[in-house]
């Protein structure tokens, strides 16, 4: 009888957290576990089966074959990725444009580049980077790449058919001064001299209405003109911040402070300050 007291007691003063659940409770711990498992693959199948889910379209602008056959094969490889080896980079939801323009970026080939989703289809835009330019030094036209590196020299029959072709309107021509010596391998401007030079013509294409034609250097290596279809002749100094320059242009065309097609030149080489006539 003692046993059973306290078997019974024992039995009273359990804590009832630690009570082995009844049926009822099972069964309602199944069914909820089951609904969230049936939402889960709900939202599953609503996110991943859908063909609408997914941007496998995309569309460029008419330009360059090899360009395009760039951009073409960059977003192919793009859309053929996954994120953690298991959502499609072409996922409305989770694959982001960032990556792709990032992707297209890495290529070295573009300025700038702008993607938008239009109803599942990728409108892609860029600025093309100049790869290569030409140099004209005592009448002798020369064919150079990015970093200055000599090419090779454009027969007169070829420049002809350049000049018909309109090809200067995408590679530009910088004009030399006579001092320079060309029977080297490289030319007599460093590398970052280059770069400011060819990205002064980029960026007034990319920021401004302007077109430059062609582009000239001095003696001194330090200033680069400008000539714009508009007329215009626009001076720039190679030692000082490109971005600061541009930025005053833009500003003085912006504000309209004075008709650009009455005006023959603007200085833009110094600080805090600018002068055109």
């Amino acid at each position: 009888m003692r046993t059973k007291r306290v078997a019974s007691y024992r039995h009273a003063q359990r804590n009832p957290f630690f009570r082995e659940p009844s049926s009822t409770q099972r069964a309602r711990w199944i069914w909820r576990i089951g609904i969230v498992l049936l939402l889960t693959s709900g939202v599953c199948v609503l996110l991943f089966v859908p063909r609408s889910m997914y941007s496998t379209r995309y569309e460029l602008p008419e330009g360059n074959d090899e360009l395009t056959t760039l951009v073409r094969e960059t977003t192919d490889a793009w859309l053929a990725s996954k994120i953690f080896f298991l959502i499609p980079r072409s996922h409305r939801v989770f694959g982001t444009l960032e990556s792709l323009d990032k992707a297209l970026m890495d290529t070295e080939r573009f300025h700038a580049v702008k993607t938008v989703r239009r109803k599942g289809v990728i409108s892609i835009q860029y600025d093309q980077r100049i790869t290569r330019y030409y140099a004209l030094h005592k009448d002798v036209l020369y064919e150079l790449d990015r970093n200055g590196r000599i090419i090779g020299a454009v027969e007169d029959v070829e420049r002809i058919q350049l000049t018909v072709a309109g090809v200067f309107a995408q590679f530009p021509t910088l004009e030399l001064p006579d001092s320079f010596d060309m029977t080297q391998a490289v030319t007599a401007l460093s590398v970052e001299q280059l770069d400011v030079a060819l990205s002064a013509i980029e960026q007034l294409r990319q920021q401004t209405l302007l077109t430059p034609t062609r582009a000239e250097l001095t003696d001194d290596s330090t200033r680069l003109n400008i000539y714009t279809d508009a007329g215009l002749a626009l001076y720039f100094s190679l030692d000082r911040d490109l971005d600061a320059q541009l930025y005053k242009l833009v500003a003085l065309i912006n504000k309209q402070l004075v008709d650009l097609s009455e005006l023959t030149y603007i200085d833009l080489r110094y600080e805090n300050r600018l002068y055109y006539h």
